[in-house]
């Protein structure tokens, strides 16, 4: 359960994404609360996107990733923020909140978003 935390847009979550198959993320997984603050406060659902460690450097270049670091997200380590995994889940799934990314870096993620969605060109 999400805290009684007021979720926003750009906070960084511990989320319970159920069972899915490969390759959709699942289980206890840290995302990134993607939906606008004004929907936040008015639906009990949420769009996130999944962030990983990427520890085989499987997602290195590709045009909808954001590498982050340690000091922007409050995570322990350097992970991948991966848009072309967005998601829509219950705020109860939002198990724990971990921080929240600076307007630059969540801009960077909304870009990213634009791209898989076919609203922003490849670069």
């Amino acid at each position: 359960m999400n805290e009684g935390k007021e979720v926003r847009q750009g906070q960084i979550w511990l989320a319970d994404l159920g069972v899915q198959e490969k390759p959709v993320t699942a289980g206890m997984h840290y995302v990134v609360v993607v939906t606008c603050d004004a929907i936040c406060r008015i639906r009990k659902a949420v769009n996130v996107v999944a962030i990983t460690t990427d520890h085989g450097n499987v997602l290195s270049g590709l045009p909808y990733v954001v590498e982050v670091h340690p000091h922007e997200t409050g995570l322990p380590h350097t992970s991948k923020i991966n848009a072309a995994q967005l998601i829509s889940i219950a705020n109860t799934r939002l198990v724990k909140y971990v921080g929240t990314l600076n307007p630059i870096v969540l801009d960077k993620v909304l870009t990213k978003i634009k791209i898989v969605l076919g609203f922003e060109k490849l670069p």
